[in-house]
């Protein structure tokens, strides 16, 4: 079996499968395996020496060296962790459809009502928006 795809059965969370190159989150295995092909092939020039996990850019690495540092971001809907903030947010939206405001942290479904809200949140989390 390649690097890569060893990779991805011990990385994956209990809910989705975040891709080891670039933290694409995708709702199962199969689909994850499909993007790595496609999209990273076997070509991992940059290494964490700490798990041998491989990367496309130094940045991607300097992403995941994050991981190593023990901090975890959780999802307030349903509790998977994760080692970067911004894969929250990809989960947000993959998984359960919403996003999450920038400015004041509110979770909302994706659409007009995250338009709407983004418009007029201040960052003041008590403000009181029109329905």
């Amino acid at each position: 079996m390649p690097r890569v795809f060893s990779t991805v059965n011990s990385t994956h969370t209990s809910r989705s499968f975040s891709c080891p190159c670039c933290y694409k989150v995708h709702l199962d295995n199969s689909t994850l395996r499909a993007h790595i092909s496609q999209f990273h092939g076997e070509k991992m020039p940059y290494t964490c020496n700490l798990c041998g996990k491989g990367y496309l850019s130094t940045s991607g690495l300097s992403r995941h060296m994050q991981s190593h540092k023990g901090k975890t971001f959780m999802c307030p809907i349903c509790d998977s962790k994760f080692t970067q903030k911004f894969t929250v947010k990809s989960h947000l939206r993959t998984v359960h459809g919403l996003d999450q405001c920038i400015n004041c942290s509110s979770v909302l479904k994706l659409g007009i009502e995250f338009t709407q809200h983004m418009k007029d949140c201040d960052g003041n989390k008590f403000s009181v928006l029109p329905v």
